[in-house]
């Protein structure tokens, strides 16, 4: 959709989702055309220079490299890594359908039958799922993953919710319904003989198709026989104002959950307190806790946080390209880069934006913190790079 290798003028993205969408045949208000915009820019997928916008290089949406080994390992015990080079395309589909347990470098996912079933209601069968596996492995998915997605599948195909209109039909008209194209396009269900499930969605379609077939439905009531009800003139006494009234109760059960979970954290952290975690493990774990990630006790012992690497100085160059990467991967990272001036040594924090490739060199360009002046500075001579985590997302 985008142009590659191209920039465009910040006026012009609108116009070129607004066109992608009506590709795609999806409507979409102006002001959700606008947020998509924003999101891209926030996500650093899109690069503002001046007036333009550009696709950021790291993120290469076309890239047809081959690799020595597969994006993705799937376990029989439905976890399921994937490797960095895997395609955005790819990367989307699989989180629709799997839960994300831990979103590094090298990413881990588990498949349970929640996220399976919530890519189904979105239109992702087992048969795209599997196929995607086994393309991305490049082996024979588990049979036990392959008889499980699939009876997952048929046991959530055995019960159903609509939401719809129900049209009623009298004998004679039935014939006209069911023997004709005017109505079937719309029709999500026959419910009964004589009954159907119509799209609420589609209302005005399927109206002219009843006019089509000279049928004029009676309005929604209890009252069939034609005449005139008072139910159809609303007035003020008919309103139950003590059913209203019970509305306020939903405040008062809020409060009562709210202090259920006040209560759970301060058991957590008790249970952290005499568990003997000292140091920076316990204020990650206790940062964890207040922040909702950790809500059982069984989560608090020795070993959960995984020691990671968050500096490189030197002559460990590709040290500090992994760590630039890193940051670049999660939007909340900044990096505290050491460089050689002409004064000496200078200090910096940085926001990272892009790391370009260039012959024997990589530059990254960034925004120096708090006063968000670019700057691009060749790797080489950066001293130390320090990446610093602002959340634990």
């Amino acid at each position: 959709m985008f142009p590659q290798d191209r920039a465009i003028l910040n006026d012009s993205l609108s116009l070129y989702i607004k066109l992608y969408c009506e590709q795609k045949r999806h409507e979409m208000a102006p002001f959700q055309l606008n947020r998509i915009s924003d999101i891209l820019k926030l996500l650093n997928i899109l690069i503002c220079d001046k007036d333009s916008l550009r696709i950021n290089s790291l993120l290469n949406f076309n890239d047809n490299r081959t690799h020595s080994e597969p994006p993705l390992v799937i376990q029989p015990n439905f976890e399921i890594t994937v490797k960095p080079f895997i395609t955005l395309p790819d990367s989307v589909l699989l989180a629709s359908a799997m839960e994300i347990k831990q979103y590094d470098l090298f990413s881990h996912y588990t498949l349970t039958r929640e996220s399976f079933l919530r890519a189904f209601d979105l239109g992702i069968k087992s048969e795209e799922i599997l196929q995607k596996l086994k393309d991305l492995s490049q082996k024979e998915v588990p049979g036990n993953v392959i008889i499980s997605l699939n009876d997952w599948e048929e046991d959530h195909r055995k019960v159903r919710l609509y939401s719809g209109v129900v049209l009623k039909v009298s004998d004679d008209k039935k014939m006209l319904v069911e023997k004709t194209a005017f109505l079937k396009p719309y029709i999500l269900e026959n419910l009964a003989p004589g009954v159907y499930l119509l799209d609420p969605e589609q209302e005005k379609q399927w109206m002219e198709a009843l006019g089509e077939l000279s049928i004029s439905p009676l309005p929604a009531s209890g009252d069939t026989s034609g005449e005139e009800s008072e139910a159809f003139i609303p007035e003020i006494k008919h309103y139950d104002f003590e059913s209203m009234g019970k509305r306020v109760k939903w405040s008062v059960q809020k409060v009562k959950e709210d202090r259920l979970l006040e209560s759970h954290k301060e058991s957590l952290l008790r249970k952290l307190n005499s568990s003997g975690i000292k140091g920076d493990e316990r204020k990650e774990i206790e940062a964890r806790i207040k922040r909702k990630l950790i809500i059982l006790e069984s989560q608090i012992s020795r070993g959960i946080i995984r020691p990671e690497i968050t500096e490189a100085k030197g002559m460990n160059f590709q040290g500090k390209v992994r760590l630039i990467e890193s940051a670049l991967l999660n939007s909340s990272d900044r990096l505290e880069l050491n460089h050689y001036t002409q004064d000496g040594v200078e200090t910096i924090l940085v926001q990272p934006i892009e790391l370009l490739k260039e012959e024997k060199e990589r530059t990254l360009i960034g925004k120096i913190l708090p006063d968000e002046e670019m700057i691009r500075i060749k790797v080489s001579k950066i001293s130390k790079v320090k990446k610093i985590r602002s959340s634990l997302f």
